[in-house]
């Protein structure tokens, strides 16, 4: 099998153009071939016709492999069209593009949502870190509290006065 651009293989493309339409936030998904003809389109009553460039859109960013551009419909409000160049190994020059098109709203939504997730998880991160904070400044008070008690008393002359020592770190050798 060859590429389904080359070879006019339609259904390959419908599917492959069904499957990106099908996901929630894309307005539309369409396939143009080299000649400027739209192989394959998520509206199937476009697929055939003559691709024309939006007349309102604007480049948003363009690099080697890609162009977003944007424009404004009346339905979806903000739309950026995302065009990638589709090549193949057999041939040096391109064959053709996908272009796909996900509303601003979409995009809003999706970072609104990262944005809450990063929120709790910062939360739990300061939750767990004070409680870790709060054990690990009571397993290093303690004894300092005890050294100073043992100081005082040794400093009033009870030369008598004993400090249980149960630990082998530091603090224990100072105890």
């Amino acid at each position: 099998s060859g590429d389904p651009l080359l070879t006019d293989d339609d259904l390959g493309l419908f599917t492959v153009i069904q499957g990106i339409a099908e996901d929630k936030g894309i307005v539309y998904s369409l396939v143009v071939g080299r000649d400027k003809m739209i192989k394959a389109h998520s509206d199937m009553e476009r697929s055939g016709k003559a691709y024309a460039e939006i007349p309102q859109d604007k480049i948003f960013k363009e690099g080697k492999d890609y162009k977003v551009k944007f424009y404004n419909d009346p339905k979806f409000g903000y739309v950026y069209d995302i065009e990638v160049p589709v090549t193949s190994a057999r041939l040096k020059e391109g064959i053709g593009s996908v272009h796909t098109g996900i509303p601003r709203r979409a995009i809003d939504e999706a970072v609104d949502r990262v944005n809450v997730y990063i929120k709790y998880l910062t939360l739990v991160g300061l939750a767990i870190g004070g409680v870790g904070a709060f054990l690990i400044t009571g397993i290093i008070v303690k004894p300092v509290q005890k050294l100073i008690v043992s100081a005082k008393e040794l400093g009033q002359g009870n030369f008598d006065y004993r400090i249980d020592v149960n630990r082998r770190d530091e603090l224990g050798t100072l105890m």
